[in-house]
């Protein structure tokens, strides 16, 4: 029966070399107060108890198992000096692999952990490349949606798809954009600051394909035209490149031809 004494040093690593291996690997790994970490593959009184449906049991039972994901948890926090880091890793497995930890954490469970810290750790570099805090998550949520299968984790062979959603996760987590209506969007400033701002993504077909915005579509077109025009009026010329954003400001709606021809005559 492996045990482990926890103490404010004890890291994941050293966690995952106790318990990550071993006849015991199948078992939840539980934490009691003077007993530390353990788990075994004896059967206990308490296990007989709760298997025959005593109640207390049950819930000592539980409690143990909750209490062994907690300090694994906190083990990762502090190893990688990441408050909340645990607690990110088991929900992007939750959300990638369907490893929900509804009962604790198993030894077997650790090397799959493990591969999660990795994952989001590769998802923190992203985000320092694009300034964008937290958006690795998002993009992962936002490729699975739409197809992207991560059952086996984040490989070598999905960076690229990873890279090329970030411009567009940014954009939909823009505060000008975030929890928007109709009405706000209405907002001169606020509208031509969001288009400024990202007018690459709002002018793309991939970001269209997003329901959210679609409503406010309108609203967007029109300052992203607006965004061409202003330049436009500045430099007191129209070069091919405006009326190529033009028509990308206005293509979901009309023809981008039509209105090429309208500025060439």
């Amino acid at each position: 029966m492996p045990e482990m004494n926890v103490t404010g040093a004890t890291t994941f690593t050293q966690i995952q070399q106790q318990f990550g291996q071993g006849k015991d690997v199948n078992h939840n790994i539980r934490f009691q107060d003077g007993k530390g970490l353990y788990t075994s593959g004896s059967a206990s009184m308490t296990g007989i108890k709760a298997f025959f449906g005593d109640h207390t049991a049950m819930t000592e039972r539980l409690q143990k198992r909750n209490e062994g994901m907690s300090q694994i948890k906190q083990a990762i926090d502090r190893e990688y000096n990441s408050p909340g880091l645990g607690n990110r890793v088991l929900q992007h497995l939750n959300e990638t692999r369907g490893m929900a930890f509804s009962e604790g954490v198993r030894g077997s469970d650790l090397a799959a952990i493990s591969e999660g810290i990795n994952e989001l750790r590769q998802l923190e570099q992203f985000d320092q490349h694009f300034n964008a805090p937290g958006i690795g998550e998002k993009v992962v949520e936002h490729l699975k949606a739409h197809g992207t299968d991560f059952s086996h984790g984040i490989r070598q062979s999905d960076h690229a798809a990873i890279r090329e959603a970030y411009p567009t996760l940014i954009a939909l987590n823009d505060p000008d954009l975030t929890g928007a209506t109709q009405h706000s969007l209405n907002e001169s400033p606020r509208m031509m600051r969001l288009a400024e701002n990202h007018f690459g993504v709002l002018s793309s077909a991939k970001f269209w394909e997003n329901p959210q915005v679609r409503p406010f579509g309108d609203n967007i077109g029109c300052a992203l035209s607006m965004t061409v025009l202003n330049r436009m009026q500045q430099s007191g010329t129209i070069t091919q490149q405006d009326l190529n954003d033009l028509q990308r400001a206005m293509g979901p709606y009309v023809s981008g031809q039509a209105i090429a021809s309208s500025f060439l005559r």
